[in-house]
């Protein structure tokens, strides 16, 4: 019983959305997310990122750790 729970925790995905945050400016909105993804990352949580430009699927490690945050850079450099 126990280790279907655990599996089962293991298992959920942090959503980390853009547009939720839609009181904020750009870079206040990217600055924030940033943070939360590098913490997810360093719990070791799956993590899955909305912004402008699309939807990342649920992951962790270094290369979807890289995805996000490069996904990040660009959507709080955005004019307008």
């Amino acid at each position: 019983m126990l280790t279907k729970e655990f599996s089962a925790l293991q298992a959920a995905a942090i959503e980390l959305d853009w547009h939720q945050l839609a009181d904020a400016p750009d870079d206040t909105r990217a600055a924030r997310l940033t943070a939360w993804a590098l913490i997810a990352e360093r719990r070791g949580l799956r993590y899955a990122l909305s912004t402008p430009d699309g939807h990342l699927a649920p992951g962790h490690g270094p290369a979807h750790l890289h995805q996000c945050l490069t996904r990040l850079a660009l959507a709080g450099n955005r004019d307008g």
